[in-house]
């Protein structure tokens, strides 16, 4: 089972990151209009570009790759740790610091990421090899 529901995640991460790299780097007035940040020059543009397309899109190969090349999978998963774990820490220190955030697309992504937080880090926790690279749990 485990070995499958790992599969399934990084599947899903590597859509949605490569979904959300596509939109950033075409059109990325799409991603932040919903939550009232302007775009109104090229610079602020070609800042979403590289983030959002580039380093979301570099991302999502991760996560394909770990999809499926066994081997690489718990290196995915644990990318995928560290990155929606630091996407529910940044906006958790913005709303310490900045106050809650008036659009409600930025609860749903709170939420978002933090069930995908939860998910993966047990999935990472569970996909631990033996010293013989087989798997502690059956799957």
């Amino acid at each position: 089972m485990g070995g499958k529901l790992e599969t399934w995640a990084l599947w899903v991460l590597a859509c949605v990151f490569a979904g959300v790299a596509g939109i950033g780097m075409c059109a990325p007035t799409v991603l932040f209009d919903p939550t009232g940040i302007a775009l109104d020059t090229g610079a602020g543009a070609a800042e979403i570009r590289a983030a959002y397309g580039g380093l979301f899109g570099a991302v999502a190969y991760v996560f394909l790759d770990g999809a499926r090349e066994p081997t690489r999978r718990r290196q995915a998963l644990f990318v995928a740790v560290l990155v929606l774990g630091g996407f529910v820490l940044g906006r958790l220190v913005s709303w310490c610091v900045d106050g809650t955030p008036s659009a409600p697309v930025a609860i749903v992504n709170l939420a978002a990421e933090s069930l995908g937080f939860v998910v993966v880090l047990f999935l990472w926790r569970v996909h631990q090899p033996s010293e013989d690279g087989s798997r502690r749990l059956p799957e």
